[in-house]
């Protein structure tokens, strides 16, 4: 089986050279017979001429018995020769005709000798009569025998001729339709195969175009032509596969950019409103957290209150512990106070040892001064740093909303200005102004 188009083009090319080849040969067969046959036909015709020139010269001879028309006679002989040796006719024929001929030219030449110039006797005038009646009678024996002869051959010509050229036709007509029969098949095979190969190559390039870059065509069976066609499609969906990126992969990929850049959005945020070692609000985050907190109070007619923090004696535990000890006590304070305040309350890293604190949406302030000595109770439980607990003191400053202010820069202040207060009294204290005149001792 030749597994390749051009080759199978190729093979239809030769088998369609050789059908024509076959077909002019075939042609030019008949072409050649219908030649010859004409040929033979116009010699046969060109004999029978002779032959009745022939007759006619015998009948003239026959009618005035003189040596003129015998000489004529003898022409006609003499140029029916020349014309069996110039024509030819079958074997047998041409011999029959030729001694036929030759007969006759025996008769010419004894009737040329009964001739005489004499007057004749009656009794040899009556021999004479006799011999030349007998010779006449000869006459027309060989003259029916020729034209019998040409008849025949004529016939038998025709039958001949009508074989050669039947069985011309039907070898033609053969090799023609077994031309045909191997063409159409070769024809069909081509069809068949370039369709299949077509159909793999065109569902290759429908699935190409769904974005389809994994899966890969199979080439067995196949034409060299379409072999190579898969193979380069295969390396172009390879080299596509690596240098393309798919709708499901570049969703993906958003999706994981969209993720990171969010988080890292966050993270930013993050490190824009938090601490970066206590991880709570930094003073700006803090300062606009707790502008929409007296936004959303002064709305709903409720009061709030700020703990100011400063941690007594910080400096002198940075100096003789080290910043480490230090920062791990600035972080246990941070997590002391997220964890002893509400979800609604918020606190935040002022800066060095000092924290913030909202309290919330209170409706009066009468829990002010509760929590805030929960807070100072909370903050001053010693702390576990290297197998030795270090205690801190803590001052706190307090100022409300809206008795004492009714913005965030004012409560900021008098709270910071309250701490200040507290911190005039050595332990751990909170002050409020409007709630005590004067700084009091809470724990000694």
């Amino acid at each position: 089986m030749i597994n390749s188009i051009s080759k199978k083009l190729t093979a239809l090319f030769i088998c369609c050279a050789l059908l024509v080849t076959v077909t002019s040969i075939a042609l030019w067969n008949i072409g050649f017979e219908q030649t010859s046959a004409k040929q033979q036909f116009e010699n046969i015709t060109n004999i029978h001429k002779g032959v009745d020139l022939l007759r006619s010269q015998l009948w003239t001879f026959l009618q005035f018995g003189d040596r003129k028309s015998l000489q004529r006679v003898k022409t006609a002989q003499l140029d029916l020769e020349q014309l069996l040796q110039k024509y030819s006719l079958s074997t047998s024929n041409l011999k029959t005709l030729r001694r036929l001929n030759e007969n006759l030219a025996q008769l010419v030449n004894h009737e040329q000798s009964l001739i005489i110039k004499d007057v004749i006797d009656s009794q040899s005038s009556k021999l004479f009569v006799d011999a030349r009646l007998l010779l006449h009678a000869r006459y027309n024996i060989l003259m029916e025998e020729m034209a019998e002869t040409l008849i025949y051959e004529q016939r038998q010509l025709v039958r001949v001729s009508a074989q050669e050229q039947n069985r011309s036709l039907w070898k033609t007509s053969l090799l023609l339709v077994t031309f045909t029969l191997v063409l159409s098949l070769i024809a069909l095979i081509i069809l068949k195969r370039f369709r299949h190969g077509f159909a793999v190559i065109s569902d290759g390039i429908e699935k190409l175009a769904k974005g389809d870059l994994v899966s890969r065509l199979s080439s067995p069976n196949r034409d060299e032509e379409f072999v190579e066609l898969i193979d380069v499609f295969n390396q172009m969906k390879a080299s596509l596969q690596k240098s393309t990126v798919t709708k499901e992969e570049l969703e993906r990929e958003v999706q994981k950019q969209t993720a990171l850049l969010q988080e890292q959005k966050e993270r930013l945020r993050f490190l824009s409103e938090r601490d970066p070692l206590t991880g709570i609000y930094n003073r700006r985050a803090f300062n606009a957290q707790l502008d929409q907190t007296v936004a959303r109070a002064s709305r709903a007619e409720l009061s709030l209150a700020v703990l100011f923090f400063d941690l007594d004696k910080f400096k002198e535990i940075n100096d003789n512990k080290g910043h480490q000890a230090g920062d791990e006590i600035l972080v246990q304070i941070a997590k002391r106070l997220q964890n002893n305040i509400r979800r609604s309350d918020f606190c935040g890293r002022f800066g060095g040892d000092e924290f913030i604190v909202c309290l919330n949406l209170e409706k009066d302030y009468s829990g002010v001064l509760t929590k805030s000595q929960e807070l100072v109770e909370a903050l001053s439980q010693p702390i576990h740093y290297c197998n030795e607990l270090i205690r801190v003191d803590v001052s706190i400053g307090i100022s409300l909303y809206p008795k004492e202010a009714q913005d965030p820069e004012t409560l900021i202040k008098l709270a910071d200005e309250a701490m200040y207060q507290a911190k005039e009294v050595e332990g751990t204290h909170c002050f409020c102004k409007a709630l005590s005149p004067s700084p009091k001792r809470k724990v000694q």
